[in-house]
């Protein structure tokens, strides 16, 4: 069966079930809590249907999500030296990536980008699409195969394939 048929996957029992947004943003708390647990619990219904929702929590820290494509591409391509990565970023995310291009900033981040950019380009994204759909399709073949009951690792089976 296809990947790209996700009703016959949720029929099959290997559909992940659906985060409901919070109809407002959290309070830092629950911000924090819900976020550690599964971050996409903190997206708030807004972010969803509008092209940018900022948040700002008592003490004057905020949360911006940005949807809107153009909005995305400026802060992350052409205006991307005004928006810094946080302390807390820095501190959670170079020990796990390095200083790679999610982690990197300015000269280190223009590289970087450059280097991958050709990769990206929409041809060579579809000339990659049959073996990631091939892939996939035999992940969901080994899950339907495996025994029933127990639990598996999805974060370990997604990075091997």
């Amino acid at each position: 069966m296809p990947v790209s048929d996700p009703s016959a996957l949720a029929g099959a029992g290997l559909y992940p079930p659906a985060v409901t947004a919070p109809a407002q943003p959290l309070p830092l708390g629950r911000f924090l809590a819900n976020f550690v647990r599964n971050p996409l619990r903190t997206v708030p219904r807004g972010a969803y249907q509008q092209p940018l929702v900022v948040h700002r929590f008592s003490g004057g820290k905020a949360v911006a999500w940005v949807s809107d494509p153009g909005l995305v591409e400026r802060v992350l391509l052409h205006e991307q030296a005004d928006f810094p990565k946080t302390p807390l970023e820095k501190r959670v995310f170079v020990p796990a990536l390095g200083h790679g291009l999610l982690t990197a900033e300015g000269t280190d981040w223009r590289w970087q980008r450059r280097t991958v950019a050709p990769l990206f380009r929409h041809q060579e994204l579809l000339a990659h699409l049959p073996n990631m759909a091939g892939a996939a399709n035999r992940l969901i073949e080994r899950w339907r195969n495996r025994p029933s009951g127990g639990v598996r690792m999805v974060e370990r089976d997604m990075t091997e394939v």
